[in-house]
């Protein structure tokens, strides 16, 4: 949408909101005139009724008020047995105050424990300060019993009401006091304009301070009548009064009815016109904002889902990787070290799948960068069909390659997003062929322009079951499967092709579809790349990124380290704790974080790897707990923490950093990695 056309759009939703404005000012107007006319003619003849609605208005109130008292006081009585029972701990959890009865809605704002030296112990939901209990304290220390008291709070010099519950041991020595806040605002909010109407203002004294929160600026309230009431079912020193304003009653016109018709009839035709304004525009806005949150909700949504399942299936993969190299560094037969290899390079590359899936909000989001290096193309497509040449052996499937490019050419391309591509697409072609061959063809064609300047272009045919045209153009939408018996076979979550297309237009290229029902199917993908001949190896490039380890066989630097494994779940317990013996390292396993803050304050450990997600106590708050520990002891050496954890969110590593973590590691984490992060935090 141009800018233009914003602000012609905005002129006339400015011009829409000017007449509603002028229309509702003009109701405005026109309904005071009535209401005035109205008071002057029947004002005066109505006043006993005004005064039985408001004495029911007040009866309303009290009740109301009462029951808010009530629910209070048991309230301040929970607390009160909670901090009995927990009196030696220092400050008690707000949330143990609620447990599962949290503050219904009411006028009840806050739950405060003081011990015995007027100390705030524990508050829920939130202490609003700055509050004055000066005087509800001083009630609480004088009174010889430990029932229900009202009294009163300052805040801000506005006198709010309240109730203290006194707390006493057997013998009668004063252990502290329960304080409950009420703030009887919500009267003023729903009653004072109801009762101004009718020319009444309502006061609610509590313990003979005015609690009420509305006061009368002008001054013009005079009492000329009250109504008294006194709350007397639960002996709470509340009562209430009523001020007339007889400037308000008072009758000072004298108009005939039809006047007060014509007013009427003028008021009603500009509040339909008012009303028909509202409808129109809100009902735009209304449609605006709806869709608005449906977007979001569905964004939410669908991100929360994603997150989920790769967090839940990073776990058990974690294990099935860490397993096969615990099992090809004990040395097994060649044919099961080659077959351990395989289902090692498979579980790598599902966790780097279910990287991707998460990668999918940055997608939409504009926030995917390419990573261009120069590889070896050969090498990069022979590694995606031996992945797959497993399962198409079990299928009787015939897969070949065929790289038709220079031997020593290579090629700068993001390899890794690459492969996701290719391996995504020859995913697709063994599902959905059940007998017959997949191929897989490279070729390299030149540009005139440049001769460093080449086209990659990538065709992976098959002869499986096809496409129907109209479905093709839905191809590439996001959880878009065919709907068809055969398609709901193969099952699938209908994201593959989608992320292939954007990581396909983010590295420039693009990618076709040509296929039909029963004759297979073939997808093309050229991406514009530059090339470099490599002559020899000392030529290839090194990645100065890549951590370099010396082989764990050959040196053993972890030799003896003693580290507390911090861990849930049984399956990642068994293998990684199996790692870090086979590092050389002796390893203790904690199930929680509690377990593993215990362990630690009995044992000596020189390094501790702990995961974030665990129950009881997790990862983070068991770090703060030892960080805490540790600066009680300022003799000893602080320990390093390694966090291990499934999930890549931001926020944990942000909250791994605050509560002193050392290093941040994300599962799955290989032998190498492991000794590497180990080793790194023994020399900090």
């Amino acid at each position: 949408m141009s800018n233009a056309t914003q602000k012609s759009i905005g002129k006339v939703e400015r011009f829409r909101i000017f007449l509603l404005w002028a229309g509702l000012m003009m109701v405005v107007m026109i309904m005071i005139m009535m209401g005035l006319l109205f008071m002057s003619s029947i004002r005066e003849q109505e006043l006993s009724g005004k005064l039985t609605e408001a004495k029911a208005v007040e009866r309303m109130v009290l009740s109301n008020l009462e029951g808010q008292v009530l629910y209070l006081d048991e309230r301040l009585n929970f607390a009160r047995q909670i901090y009995l029972s927990q009196s030696h701990v220092k400050k008690i959890d707000p949330q143990i105050l609620l447990q599962d009865r949290p503050f219904k809605t009411s006028a009840v704002r806050n739950l405060i424990v003081f011990n015995a030296k007027d100390e705030p112990q524990s508050y829920a939901p939130s202490l609003d300060l700055p509050m004055d209990f000066a005087q509800a304290l001083n009630k609480a220390r004088s009174s010889l019993s430990d029932a229900p008291q009202s009294s009163v709070v300052i805040k801000n010099k506005v006198v709010m009401a309240c109730r203290v519950l006194p707390m006493h041991s057997v013998d009668g020595l004063y252990l502290g006091a329960v304080v409950g806040v009420v703030n009887p605002s919500w009267v003023d909010d729903l009653m004072q304009d109801v009762l101004n109407s009718y020319g009444l203002k309502l006061h609610l004294l509590w313990t003979g301070f005015d609690i009420t929160q509305v006061e009368d600026t002008k001054g013009r309230m005079k009492s000329k009548a009250s109504l008294d009431v006194l709350n007397k079912s639960v002996h709470l020193a509340l009562e209430a009064r009523i001020e007339i304003n007889p400037n308000e009653i008072k009758n000072t016109w004298s108009h005939s009815l039809y006047i007060l018709a014509l007013n009427l009839l003028l008021g009603i035709f500009c509040l339909t016109v008012a009303a028909f304004l509202i409808q129109k525009m809100y009902k735009k806005l209304t449609q605006s904002i709806l869709q608005e949150r449906l977007n979001q909700s569905e964004g939410e949504m669908r991100a929360s889902f994603v997150a989920n399942m790769s967090h839940e299936l990073r776990t058990p993969v974690s294990g099935i990787v860490a397993a096969c190299e615990l099992l090809i560094h004990e040395g097994p037969s060649a044919e099961q070290l080659k077959t351990l290899e395989l289902i090692q390079k498979a579980g790598v590359h599902l966790i780097k799948l279910l990287n991707d899936i998460l990668d999918l909000s940055k997608m939409d989001a504009h926030s995917i960068r390419i990573k261009e290096e120069l590889v070896d193309p050969h090498e990069v497509f022979a590694e995606c069909v031996e992945l797959f040449r497993p399962l198409a052996n079990a299928k009787s499937l015939d897969l070949s390659v065929q790289v038709l490019l220079p031997t020593h050419t290579w090629v700068y391309v993001d390899a890794f997003r690459l492969t996701q591509v290719v391996t995504n697409l020859l995913a697709n072609a063994i599902k959905f062929t059940a007998h017959g061959f997949i191929g897989l063809r490279v070729e390299l064609m030149s540009c005139d322009s440049n001769d460093l300047e080449h086209v990659l272009k990538i065709i992976i045919e098959d002869s499986g079951i096809g496409i129907k045209q109209h479905e093709i153009e839905r191809l590439f939408q996001p959880f878009f499967q065919a709907d068809s018996s055969q398609n709901r076979a193969f099952g699938g979550t209908g994201l593959g092709l989608t992320i292939s297309k954007q990581l396909v237009d983010l590295m420039g290229g693009h990618i076709t579809v040509k296929s039909d029902i029963g004759m297979g199917s073939s997808f093309t993908v050229e991406l514009p790349v530059q090339t470099q001949v490599v002559q020899s190896i000392s030529d290839e490039p090194s990645n100065e990124n890549t951590p370099q380890v010396a082989a764990p066989d050959q040196e053993r630097p972890l030799a003896g380290l003693r580290v507390l494994f911090a861990e849930d779940n049984p399956i990642i317990q068994s293998v990684y704790s199996a790692l870090m013996s086979s590092l050389g390292c002796n390893c203790s396993i904690a199930s929680n974080g509690q377990e593993a803050f215990d362990q630690f304050t009995e044992k000596e450990f020189d390094a501790i790897v702990m995961d974030c997600h665990m129950p009881k106590v997790d990862g983070f708050e068991a770090t703060l707990k030892i960080r805490t520990w540790e600066a009680q002891h300022p003799h000893l050496k602080p320990i390093p923490i390694i966090a291990l954890t499934a999930s890549f969110a931001l926020e944990d590593q942000m909250r791994c950093k605050e509560v002193g973590v050392n290093e941040f590691c994300t599962k799955p984490l290989t032998r190498e990695s492991l000794q590497l992060v180990l080793i790194q935090c023994l020399k900090d």
